[in-house]
């Protein structure tokens, strides 16, 4: 989902991974981070629905 404002966007990615391992979370961020740069975001984050956690993804 790509959230955009006039100045701002973001990007938002929904899994439902219930126990994913840190190499699925770093090609998850390497996912996002690609999407940001092709959409021109700057700011987006993975949204982890079986446990809420939220994992946030900054370009610099």
């Amino acid at each position: 989902m790509l959230s955009r404002t006039t100045t701002k966007a973001r990007s938002f990615d929904w899994k439902s991974d219930v126990a994913p391992k840190e190499a699925e979370f770093a090609a998850y961020r390497n996912q996002l981070g690609q999407y940001l740069r092709a959409v021109g975001a700057r700011k987006g984050a993975i949204v982890y629905m079986t446990t809420g956690k939220v994992d946030w993804v900054r370009l610099t």
